[in-house]
């Protein structure tokens, strides 16, 4: 009867010292394991284990060397265990800071490109020539007036345009993104979140996501996705997000630049001047201060050199109307500031005397 029971304890205890090696083997595998059914498994297994030790704690089941394997793979797997949770946390906050660092370093080579543009300053421009014994001149220092170049405290809004082009599925960020992008572009978090939503609204990402997901962000944050791996094949979809990402890049005002390019080019054949005259003409130039009381002749160029190059003429002087004007014939001569005498202008229609001064 005594073998009987001896026999049977034996063979208990082998069993146990079977499953602690075999739970211990199965722990240490499964960790470099992502299923979720695996991980279930090895719990399971051990609280069972768990409960088999304590059912066989009685003096009569668990010899010296079982309750010593037994507390040799409890101690074991406390150990890696925890070395398995610290590295997880680990890489989770590696991963996290890598993210972060990425993102600033993309935040701060658009702000250096914003910079390079601030700090460009131009070259001051020539004076025209007043007469023909005066040379060419810069340009009195009083009249050259650059505006401050903005401090580097000024806000960046590409900064802000940038990661929304970045997280364009989902461009709502988290505080700690919000501290990172209001510190990087030089405003105030709160200023953050309104470029965010006006951007949204003016990029048509809004649009986008109350008529094709109706006003869901997570079902935005799909479709997006399906459209950045290439699987949406709707065309009006595409050609909406095409446009939002026109906007954030700043596209669309580069077309319209473009535009009114090729119309000032077209167009610039329309203005051309011929020898005219002006009556009682009085040019204030900051190059020369002689005055014109009586009517003098301009040839095309000097005549346009002469008033687009002269500070205190607007702009609009370019494009006023001018008055039909009597063409020289052959044999007068046509050089610029030379006084006529007795002789006045010949204008078709009534019009009051003006000066370009007084513009």
């Amino acid at each position: 009867m005594l073998s009987t029971c001896d026999t049977s304890s034996q063979s208990i205890r082998k069993s146990l010292r079977d499953d602690l090696v075999d739970f211990q083997e199965t722990f240490a595998k499964v960790l470099g394991k992502s299923e979720i059914d695996d991980h279930e498994n090895v719990t399971r297994k051990g609280r069972n284990l768990v409960t088999a030790v304590k059912w066989s704690s009685s003096p009569h089941l668990l010899d010296e060397n079982t309750v010593s394997l037994a507390y040799a793979v409890a101690h074991n797997v406390k150990v890696i265990g925890s070395s398995a949770l610290q590295l997880e946390r680990g890489r989770e906050d590696a991963v996290g800071e890598a993210m972060l660092r990425i993102e600033s370093l993309l935040l701060d080579q658009g702000r250096r490109r914003k910079c390079r543009q601030r700090n460009y300053e131009p070259q001051p421009k020539r004076c025209c020539r007043g007469s023909s014994s005066e040379s060419y001149s810069t340009w009195p220092e009083s009249n050259l007036h650059i505006s401050p170049k903005p401090s580097e405290s000024a806000p960046d809004h590409t900064i802000v345009r940038l990661w929304f082009l970045n997280n364009l599925a989902y461009p709502y960020p988290t505080t700690q993104q919000k501290d990172s992008l209001a510190k990087y572009a030089g405003m105030q978090r709160s200023k953050i979140d309104s470029d965010l939503t006006n951007y949204r609204r003016r990029a048509g990402w809004t649009d986008i996501m109350n008529v094709w997901c109706g006003g869901d962000r997570n079902a935005m944050k799909k479709l997006m996705e399906k459209v950045e791996r290439g699987k949406e094949q709707r065309k009006e979809i595409l050609d909406a997000v095409q446009r939002c990402k026109d906007y954030l890049t700043m596209k669309e005002n580069n077309r319209v630049g473009d535009w009114v390019k090729e119309i000032t080019q077209n167009s610039g054949s329309k203005y051309r001047f011929t020898g005219i005259i002006l009556p009682n003409v009085t040019v204030a130039s900051p190059c020369s201060t002689n005055r014109c009381s009586t009517a003098r002749s301009f040839s095309g160029s000097s005549a346009l050199s002469s008033m687009s190059s002269c500070s205190e003429v607007s702009e609009a002087s370019a494009i006023i109307p001018i008055p039909s004007k009597k063409r020289y014939t052959r044999d007068e001569s046509i050089s610029p500031f030379k006084r006529t005498r007795n002789q006045t202008a010949e204008v078709s229609g009534s019009y009051e005397p003006w000066s370009i001064a007084d513009l």
